[in-house]
């Protein structure tokens, strides 16, 4: 990676430029002075942001009637090396802005800038267009008036310039290029990447001269046993056709070394070979190099004193390898099962009361025939509970809160009953409508090795369910889903009633999948209710035949709907014929009548008998509630 830049260099003062700029005049029907103010100071930050120091000049000077000696004076007081002075006529919403740079220095003349603005909004877009022409003279630089792409053939031009800033437009910086220099490599597309210079009469033609990758002509895999060449591609992404890049290969090789993990072969080794070949491509090989499995032969435990190995290994998902390992997977490695074991020991602590206790993430250690794994625990002493106390808005007797906590003096401190217990509070708060109460456990540690520990509640206000919102039931009525929700609209939220109403809505057997989800409103003691469904087919078909030795041969159709017309109403068909007999049975149940939770229904029936001296018919309805 290079860079060669033609034509002449930067040059950089060893003295910081300074520039006075007096406030720009507006020419309007309507003079605006503050308009020309915004000018000029916009213009200031501009050319401080190129290392220029700016003095404004703010003080009302008409300086029409100046000539260059007046304004070379005034720069000399100030300190300047240039001093800029300038005016803006407004016409509707268009500026043009015309600004002179008077050199305070020797008796160069003026130098003038024009920029136009459409409307306010592309003001500094002009105002910046103006600072660009002040850096090139100031510092002799020159404006970038062409930027091109060259040697490419399948990388698209529009692709690399995206991943530059240099732009048409820009002052030329060196250092700006070199960086665009190392973002073009780092695409990882190219073998060289090349930037030429030359000078034009409009500034400066800006060349990226870029030479590719060889494209891949094939992809090969040797030495590889476990996994085959269809497993392979299913996870890389090197191609055939595509160009060749080194960061995309190293990835490759991570996702296949993964696939041997996975299968516990931990020592597995990957390489590739690139093999050039004619018309700039290449052929791409990996080389397996994939070990025996390895298996967790060893977990051990640094630093344990009141509970042993075995104490600890209970609580974790992972094992060792045991007899039946093929069998039970036992002593596969999983590193993230790991990480989360040392959450698991060390909770396991926390709620025996080593409030105190650490436990570090797993040294993993592979040998030549197993892994070796690791723990280091500091355990710190053991706290028992002093005094427990609920304090705050308590909305029933204490007494009866204590009785839904577990949480009680003199026993072992415990993590996970504290948050059981949290829970248990909130419930019941919430089942008041106290959606939103906070209860926060304090916790005071006391010299005895003993904590007092305070459930500080603040119960917030009464919270009200705004409307319910039902989604997804495509079949199913509104009405047959709202009769089963037991949070109403408008009534005050209760925990215990959206979980009446999803067991409700679940003992239906109309939906795979029922959701319901309390969603907060703009008003800040306000909820929305959504209830999401997924409708699953609720009706039945059966047919089948048989033998009995008093009807005979048999034959039977059976049909059933639960769910009738989305209205919730159950009904069921069944025919049966035989060779002696013929049964027709017709159900209806509408299990709200009159939009109360009362059944009823009947049921139609008609059997034919034959006998063998005489037939018999019989027709009938039965009503049931």
């Amino acid at each position: 990676m290079f860079l060669v830049l033609s034509g002449t260099g930067l040059v950089h003062a060893e003295k910081k430029v300074a520039i006075g700029i007096f406030p720009v005049s507006v020419l309007s029907d309507q003079p605006n002075q503050m308009l020309g103010e915004r000018i000029s100071l916009m213009l200031a930050q501009k050319l401080e942001e190129e290392g220029i120091k700016c003095v404004f000049l703010k003080d009302q000077i008409n300086t029409d009637t100046w000539s260059l000696d007046e304004f070379r004076s005034e720069g000399i007081k100030t300190g300047a090396d240039f001093m800029i002075t300038g005016s803006a006529f407004l016409a509707g919403e268009s500026i043009s802005i015309d600004t002179r740079m008077i050199p305070v220095y020797g008796k160069s003349l003026p130098i003038t800038f024009f920029a136009e603005a459409l409307s306010f909004e592309n003001l500094l877009s002009a105002v910046s267009d103006i600072s660009k022409e002040v850096i090139s003279v100031v510092f002799k630089k020159k404006i970038i008036a062409s930027l091109e792409v060259t040697g490419n053939s399948r990388v698209e031009s529009d692709a690399i310039k995206n991943v530059i800033e240099t732009q048409v437009g820009d002052i030329f910086k060196k250092e700006k290029l070199s960086k665009d220099l190392g973002r073009i490599h780092k695409m990882g597309y190219f073998e060289t990447v090349t930037i030429k210079r030359e000078d034009l009469d409009t500034g400066v033609e800006i060349v990226f001269e870029v030479k590719e990758k060889p494209s891949v002509r094939r992809v090969k895999f040797e030495k590889n046993h476990r996994f085959d060449k269809e497993d392979f591609t299913e996870v890389i992404s090197t191609r055939t056709g595509s160009i060749l890049n080194i960061f995309k290969l190293n990835e490759d090789m991570a996702r296949m070394k993964l696939l041997y993990t996975e299968k516990n072969y931990h020592n597995c080794s990957i390489a590739y070979e690139i093999v050039e070949l004619e018309n700039n491509q290449a052929d791409v090989i990996f080389r397996f190099d994939e070990g025996d499995k390895l298996r967790i032969e060893n977990i051990s435990f640094i630093g344990n004193k009141q509970f042993d190995d075995d104490d600890l290994k209970d609580e974790m998902e992972s094992s060792e390898k045991g007899m039946f390992y093929w069998i039970t997977s036992s002593g596969d490695l999983d590193e993230i099962e790991l990480k989360n074991d040392a959450i698991r020991i060390e909770s396991f602590y926390k709620n025996n009361g080593y409030v105190d206790a650490q436990v570090s993430d797993p040294k993993i250690v592979f040998q030549e025939k197993g892994i070796e794994v690791s723990f280091e625990i500091r355990e710190g002493d053991q706290y028992t509970v002093k005094q427990v106390e609920i304090k705050g808005d308590l909305i029933i007797e204490k007494e009866a809160l204590f009785e839904e906590i577990e949480t009680v003096a003199n026993e072992v401190y415990n993590r996970e009953t504290i948050r059981k217990d949290v829970i248990s509070l909130g419930d019941i708060y919430a089942n008041k409508g106290f959606a939103n109460a906070d209860i926060r456990p304090m916790i005071v540690r006391n010299e005895d090795q003993t904590i007092d520990i305070t459930f500080a509640v603040k119960k917030g206000s009464p919270v009200y369910i705004e409307r319910v919102l039902i989604s997804g039931n495509l079949k199913t009525r509104d009405k047959v889903i709202r009769r089963e929700i037991k949070a109403q609209e408008q009534s005050l939220y209760s925990k215990k009633n959206i979980q009446r109403s999803f067991k409700n809505l679940t003992r239906l057997d109309y939906f795979e999948k029922v959701d319901i989800e309390p969603r907060k409103t703009q008003v800040p003691d306000r909820l929305n209710l959504l209830v999401d469904v997924i409708e699953k087919n609720t009706g039945s078909f059966s047919f089948g035949g048989g033998y009995s030795g008093e009807d005979g041969a048999f034959v039977a159709l059976s049909i059933q709907e639960r769910n009738l017309f989305g209205k919730g109403w159950m009904s069921n068909a069944k025919v049966q014929i035989g060779e002696d007999s013929n049964e027709i049975n017709i159900g209806f149940t509408e299990p709200w009548l009159f939009d109360i939770p009362l059944s009823a229904g009947f049921d139609i029936y008609k059997v034919e008998y034959e006998y063998d001296h005489y037939d018999k018919d019989t027709i009938g309805l039965q009503l049931r509630a």
